[in-house]
């Protein structure tokens, strides 16, 4: 009956979204963002979060994304921009940079470090430490629909919610997190590139050595049929969920960091390189795009970043409830842009100080929080870019983040603080 429902829900989903895409005149805003003075339409398409029963019922169930790899919460964010506390567990506790938290049914915050403890910490809603655990975790967190904790390190881990280890799958995982499929299976990567799917008891239901090596992560198409994944060669690959056979490989000349985004029609959106420009210290610098590619991989529109060398953003591509695009980008100095539906230009934001490439997480009003990656301050913006807040916060480089209950949102840091922030 569940999966009855859950199939209604698809269909009547994919007739309001067809229905709902608009478009509305911007006369401030050129087509192409490079000042033609051309007016163009703005595109919006309604978005909606996809009903995922194999994972926990929770505000934020995944270390930064959900399934489909969008850094958005149901809930309404921080209003106020005040601490409301901050703890540092252990020393040298200091959270992954592109890595955040996972909230538990019972509003557990669970917590990955990366400082010299690797260690793995549950914490309470008011900062009070529930349990930590040594195992040597380098990955974030995924919370099951029963509780059950998947995280990686020295091992994939299946963890109880009191931290007792279920099962453990033998390797190096480095990615972001894994990923819960929509029925229970989980798929990971190690650090070879060999991509896992697993029953929730830790049986290998496949394997395919086809993934990048490092770090990266997966995402799923809305009815999560498909997997999509950093491939080898520099390239996006999509695979069957049931056999990981490969459906289709789309060349994006880029070692990926981040992972890709699917919108709620299945659209695919992701970072890639063209057109070697010229080498400087041993480093090709390429002109950096932003790729929106349809099911079946085919491109729908492109957008142009600039040139860039070194610096890979290692955050995703979040969406709106209006079908927004917000991606941060270091190369130029540009911090943060938003596109619309279509592909265009909505507006560029250089940040104030310090620069950031962690996600930018979206809330339900479609607000937006942006963690300085180097100076200790949490901005918020509205859905145009103009800045609601700005506040410091304790520690520096400060990390990805969740939105809980009551709109309190928790990050780390790389100085071992991990804050509540209202």
């Amino acid at each position: 009956m569940k999966k009855q429902v859950f199939v209604v829900f698809l269909l009547l989903m994919w007739v309001l979204w067809g229905a709902g895409c608009t478009r509305k005149k911007n006369p401030f805003c050129s087509k192409d963002g490079n000042g033609n003075n051309e007016p163009i339409e703005f595109v919006t398409c309604p978005q909606t979060d996809i009903p995922w029963p194999s994972l926990a019922d929770s505000p934020w169930p995944m270390s930064t994304v959900n399934p489909q790899g969008i850094a958005r919460s149901s809930y309404l964010g921080p209003q106020e921009g005040k601490v409301l506390w901050a703890i540092a567990p252990e020393d040298e506790f200091q959270t992954r940079d592109e890595i955040g938290p996972a909230i538990g049914p019972d509003t557990t915050i669970y917590f990955s470090a990366d400082g010299t403890t690797k260690r793995f910490v549950a914490l309470t809603p008011e900062g009070h430490i529930k349990w930590s655990s040594g195992l040597r975790v380098l990955t974030g967190p995924v919370v099951a629909a029963d509780s059950t904790i998947y995280v990686g390190g020295g091992g994939l881990y299946a963890l109880g919610p009191d931290g007792t280890v279920k099962w453990v799958l033998d390797g190096y995982f480095t990615e972001i997190r894994p990923l819960l499929g929509i029925d229970g299976t989980i798929y990971t990567k190690n650090f070879q590139g060999i991509i896992y799917a697993l029953t929730p008891d830790g049986n290998i239901k496949w394997q395919n050595e086809i993934g990048q090596e490092g770090t990266g992560y997966m995402c799923a198409s809305p009815d999560g049929s498909t997997i999509y994944a950093p491939g080898r060669d520099s390239t996006l690959i999509a695979l069957d969920a049931n056999n990981g056979a490969i459906l289709w490989s789309v060349k994006t000349h880029l070692y990926y960091y981040a992972g890709p985004t699917v919108d709620s029609q299945g659209n695919i959106y992701c970072y890639a390189w063209e057109n070697p420009r010229f080498e400087y210290n041993g480093f090709i610098c390429y002109d950096g795009f932003v790729y929106s590619l349809d099911p079946s991989g085919k491109l729908r529109w492109k957008y142009g970043v600039g040139p860039v060398g070194t610096q890979l953003p290692w955050a995703g591509i979040t969406i709106d409830y209006n079908g927004n695009c917000y991606f941060s980008w270091n190369s130029g100095g540009i911090g943060v842009i938003s596109l619309d539906y279509a592909g265009h230009l909505r507006w560029k934001l250089k940040y104030p100080d310090g620069f950031s490439d962690w996600p930018v997480v979206c809330d339900s009003e479609n607000d937006l929080y942006l963690l300085n990656s180097l100076l200790p301050k949490v901005l918020c913006y509205f859905p145009d870019g103009t800045l609601k807040f700005s506040v410091e916060v304790p520690g520096w480089h400060l990390n990805a983040a969740a939105i809980g209950h009551n709109g309190i949102m928790y990050f780390g840091s790389n100085s071992k603080w991990i804050v509540a922030l209202k």
